[in-house]
């Protein structure tokens, strides 16, 4: 059975590369010297092993496990995901790959004939990347969201919700052993018409639109409550709703 959200996003996905690589990008890989949307290398692992010849793949060796933490730092868990990531505007599919909340990082396994390895891409070269259904895109910095990766939650002209997530380290003894927890933190944002906003409840959400009763009556008439654990899950009904009124 088909996943909807998750076609909704691979959809935005391709269809963002698609904008971003309408002019054919130069780079001399697998004797090309032009690649397009069409027919990009699939593979990562073809691109890193000529890192040495062409710097087109770079990044630092990652280790995955913290074994003094009883969870992980990476959006899931320890183990990476498929999905597909846009690097120095190129964009590669089918690749593992996992975002580690805690030090911002984007990490992606590459693999041999004779072993497998974990390397951290240098971010300032990924746009945009997909782990699983989950889409994240990087956002320069303004007044309201901080320069990072964002997750797209809902995206069409009318409404957009995303949410930065991130990680913080909690450690105590525990029979006087160091333990660590990586304790996950989100902060939502809605852009509409009127800009872009950090939406922590629901008179942040009333405020920023300048019909504000318009939106109560919405929310209202269609049962969405805000409280701290479903505020992500109403966000996104809401802009489900907003679409359908417009």
């Amino acid at each position: 059975m088909s996943n909807p959200v998750f076609e909704m996003k691979f959809f935005a996905l391709k269809m963002t590369v698609s904008n971003l690589l309408i002019v054919a990008v130069s780079h001399t890989l697998c004797s090309q010297s032009t690649l397009s949307i069409e027919n990009q290398v699939e593979s990562i692992n073809e691109a890193y092993g000529k890192f040495q010849a062409t710097k087109l793949i770079t990044g630092r060796a990652y280790t995955i496990n913290d074994y003094q933490a009883i969870n992980s730092r990476l959006t899931i868990d320890d183990n990476l995901q498929q999905g597909a990531i846009l690097f120095d505007d190129i964009f590669y599919s089918n690749v593992k790959i996992g975002y580690d909340l805690y030090h911002q990082l984007v990490i992606v396994q590459l693999d041999s004939k004779t072993s497998s390895r974990h390397v951290s891409l240098d971010t300032a070269n990924v746009s945009l990347f997909q782990i699983s259904d989950r889409l994240y895109r990087k956002f320069g910095g303004n007044a309201v969201m901080k320069g990072a990766f964002y997750e797209v939650l809902y995206e069409s002209p009318q409404i957009a919700i995303y949410a930065y997530r991130y990680k913080v380290k909690n450690e105590k003894l525990v029979n006087s052993k160091l333990m660590t927890k990586y304790m996950p933190v989100n902060k939502f944002y809605v852009r509409n018409g009127n800009g872009t906003f950090n939406i922590a409840n629901k008179s942040h959400l009333l405020n920023s639109y300048n019909k504000s009763d318009l939106i109560r009556t919405l929310l209202k008439v269609n049962d969405i409550k805000f409280t701290k654990s479903n505020i992500e899950k109403s966000l996104i009904r809401f802009a489900h709703k907003m679409n359908e009124t417009d």
